[in-house]
């Protein structure tokens, strides 16, 4: 793998690092609207106890809200560095190998659609043939491989390429091993990430849970038996 490619991923990996400390940063107590019906529900099931239990419950609900989307972005943005052409309108990138051309939608697992889903994709790709007759129309899924396909892209993509997980990376870069090469630079990015202040996600995490606690403390009583009876039943009185 080219060093120039190299930096990208860690560039791509950084940036959604210092997305979520950013999410993470910007939780406020204020901006919670907190459901009594809901915690009544979860709160022995998962072994909440105190206002701490609460705040680590409600702070990782919001610093996860979004994760899974904002990193298949950066798969994307990853996927996008192994070429150089211009992106095709409608797909996610463009390759050209050995003088063919392949408009490539790339999502991030092996089950990325529902059924209507992936009728609308096959017609869009097949309908991309006509428009650009000499390009091959592809779904790349970046982890995963062909056991772990999902039976509705089997059924409905049968006659579109895929590529799963090694095999799509391998494709898009020509490189057998590209698939670890990548997941070595993440890891080896994440491992050594913090912020200009020093920290880590996990750090402003457990900061972001202090001042929760407190905040419950000082609103709700230091008690747990009153704090939980207030949240429960008196928090909107």
């Amino acid at each position: 793998m080219d060093d120039s490619i190299k930096i990208l991923i860690k560039k791509h990996t950084r940036d959604f690092l210092e997305s979520r400390l950013s999410t993470i940063q910007k939780i406020r107590f204020e901006d919670f609207e907190i459901n009594p019906y809901l915690i009544a529900s979860v709160k022995n099931q998962l072994g909440m106890k105190n206002q701490r239990d609460l705040a680590r419950w409600l702070v990782t609900q919001r610093s996860e809200r979004g994760m899974v989307t904002a990193f298949g972005s950066t798969l994307q943005k990853i996927a996008k560095e192994f070429s150089d052409e211009p992106t095709t309108s409608g797909f996610t990138m463009t390759l050209k190998k050995r003088s063919k051309k392949y408009n490539i939608v790339v999502t991030s697992g092996p089950n990325p659609y529902a059924k209507t889903q992936a009728v609308d994709l096959r017609n869009r790709l097949i309908a991309s043939k006509e428009t650009d007759p000499n390009s091959t129309p592809i779904l790349g899924m970046c982890y995963g491989n062909k056991d772990a396909v999902s039976p509705i892209v089997k059924s409905e993509l049968k006659n579109i390429k895929y590529y799963a997980g090694r095999e799509f990376w391998e494709f898009i870069s020509g490189e057998k091993n590209c698939r670890d090469d990548i997941i070595d630079i993440l890891r080896y990015t994440a491992d050594n990430f913090y912020d200009l202040e020093k920290r880590t996600i996990e750090k402003l995490t457990n900061d972001k849970i202090d001042q929760l606690e407190t905040s419950l403390k000082n609103i709700f009583g230091e008690d747990p038996d009153e704090f939980w009876e207030k949240i429960l039943k008196d928090l909107y009185i």
